[in-house]
């Protein structure tokens, strides 16, 4: 259920045009908003001030909880992301797991692309260090459906950027880490940042 129908209400409140033409003006703001209404009042801000957002938690679990409300209110749930901590604490080397490193990913490449994107993360999510942005856009590569691409330049490419290859005879093949691509019959790549693995 999408709650977005309701959100021109809160734009044409005095207090909401105040608080967005201050903020617009970048100032520092203080604004004390009962929880109920934090959600539907982020995205009202968000469609207002049209630039990306970054909502600060203590835990994880509440990060997670917030992006299901902001969902509920966005009209476009696609910009709405949650950024997940890493698996593993600072002091442990072991890896990270494949839907960390999606939805890492898919975040990461969201504020490259997307102009408004909400981002909810918890404090140990944003003290990971990352890949900066200009690196991230400098090496993105879209591939789109029918396109034409020289196999040998696409793997070598992928190579370079960390992927790992895993060689299989079978159309689909099931992977456990994000960042590897099959080659296979259909010559399919899969996406890292795709749910479906």
């Amino acid at each position: 259920m999408h709650l977005s129908g309701l959100l021109p209400l809160i734009e044409s409140l005095d207090a909401f045009k105040q608080l967005s033409s201050t903020l617009r003006a970048q100032d520092t703001v203080t604004a004390d908003v009962i929880e109920s209404a934090r959600a539907p009042m982020i995205v009202a801000m968000s469609r207002a001030l049209y630039v990306p957002m970054v909502v600060l938690t203590a835990r994880s679990d509440r990060a997670k909880q917030i992006a299901s409300e902001l969902n509920t209110w966005s009209a476009d749930s696609a910009a709405v992301f949650d950024f997940p901590e890493p698996d593993p604490l600072f002091y442990e080397h072991i890896p990270w797991g494949a839907e960390t490193i999606a939805a890492r990913l898919a975040t990461l490449a969201a504020l490259a692309q997307n102009p408004a994107p909400i981002v909810v993360a918890s404090v140990r999510a944003l003290m990971q260090k990352t890949v900066p942005p200009a690196d991230l856009v400098a090496r993105m590569r879209v591939l789109r459906r029918g396109e034409s691409a020289n196999l040998i330049e696409l793997v070598s490419a992928l190579v370079a950027l960390g992927y790992d290859t895993k060689w299989s005879l079978k159309r689909r093949v099931r992977l456990a880490g994000a960042a590897v691509f099959s080659m296979c019959g259909a010559r399919r790549i899969l996406n890292p940042s795709a749910s479906s693995l």
